[in-house]
């Protein structure tokens, strides 16, 4: 986030979170130069959604703006982490276990095709 100001120096600038004072240090920067206030996130995740006020006073006045922020959650295509093997052999009438293992953003949709139509769940 960033704020252009105008006024004479000294200046003190504040920076909220949902009506909280913002520290500087951790996962926060600020710097004031050149009558630009800057807000820096290190690493935003979706905790760091809300609104946001930057305060600049002088011995003067005072004034403010604020903008919400949303941070979305990053969606992650699946992929299989452990995939089936090439070529499977067992003998008939045995029990046999196929298993992959797939990471993504949730929900996953599963299904397992048998000659490229798709397998119905059954009862048994």
């Amino acid at each position: 986030h960033k704020g252009h100001l105008t006024g004479s120096l000294p200046m003190k600038v504040t920076w909220t979170k949902d009506g909280k004072d913002i520290r500087a240090g951790g996962n926060y920067k600020m710097t004031f130069m050149d009558y630009t206030a800057c807000l820096t996130i290190l690493k935003v995740d979706k905790g760091d959604s809300g609104q946001y006020t930057c305060q600049a006073g002088n011995d003067v006045g005072k004034d403010s703006c604020s903008a919400p922020l949303t941070i979305k959650e990053r969606k992650v295509p699946p992929t299989f982490t452990k995939k089936l093997s090439e070529t499977i052999e067992d003998t008939e009438g045995k029990l046999l276990k196929l298993e992959g293992r797939v990471a993504g953003s949730l929900p996953l949709n599963v299904q397992w095709y048998r000659n490229d139509l798709e397998i119905q769940q059954t009862a048994r």
